[in-house]
């Protein structure tokens, strides 16, 4: 961040963090002020920290929505293997 980026790009940045350490992940990209691309499984971060998902399969587009919308589609996130949100 000392370079003050315009975007940063994340793949699986909660992995092997524990609740304290996830936590504070999260609510330091939420007070971000530059765009933000994560590549996650953790639909629970993912539904946290952006306002727009684009779920993928093989290297294809699949869904591309708000995320509010995309994390609650069971039938969708069913279909490409993804883990259903309880909350």
């Amino acid at each position: 961040m000392a370079m003050e980026p315009q975007l940063l790009i994340l793949d699986e940045p909660a992995n092997d963090l524990d609740h304290r350490n996830r936590r504070r992940l999260i609510t330091y990209l939420k007070g971000l002020s530059i765009a933000v691309m994560v590549a996650s499984h953790d639909l629970y971060l993912i539904s946290e920290v952006t306002q727009r998902c684009v779920l993928m399969n093989k290297g294809r587009i699949v869904a591309d929505r708000p995320t509010h919308e995309l994390v609650r589609d069971e039938d969708t996130l069913k279909q490409y293997g993804m883990e259903v949100m309880r909350r």
